[in-house]
């Protein structure tokens, strides 16, 4: 039984193991990269920090954009979102999708795509506000208690 656990181990710890956990993740990063997920994501902020503004004081808007930035801003999800590419595809696919991504055709559909992922949510932020209107989902003023 020791035997066992000494070889699983080993194995766990092994460094072509460890290896290839980096080398997946750095080729994570480097489809992620090439997908122009970033600038998609600080768009997406962009556009819900101004339908959320509404009348929010203008000192209290840097805080807003802030928190979103921590919550899912690139820094704050770029590794999460590594291993969730690691967990879903193969290298094979990883490699050819950024060998297109690199490609002319790739590199013009994926600045289209940038510019479909803004307006869609846009569209979807739009949407929700005059679905709010015309359900009278405005916030309720605060109650202050004396």
């Amino acid at each position: 039984m020791r035997r066992i656990a000494v070889i699983f181990i080993l194995m766990v710890l092994s460094p072509n193991g460890i290896g290839e956990e980096i080398s997946d993740k750095a080729l994570a990063i480097e489809y992620l990269q090439v997908s122009r997920l970033e600038p998609g994501i600080n768009a997406m902020i962009d556009t819900y920090s101004l339908q959320l503004y509404g009348n929010m004081p203008e000192a209290e808007r840097p805080q807003l954009k802030k928190f979103m930035q921590d919550v899912m801003g690139w820094d704050a999800i770029k590794d999460q979102l590594a291993e969730l590419v690691v967990k879903l595809y193969t290298r094979e696919e990883l490699n050819a999708a950024i060998a297109f991504e690199k490609s002319r055709l790739g590199a013009s559909i994926s600045a289209k795509n940038e510019q479909f992922s803004k307006q869609f949510t846009e569209l979807l932020s739009q949407n929700m506000q005059r679905f709010a209107r015309s359900n009278d989902l405005s916030p309720a003023p605060a109650i202050k208690r004396d």
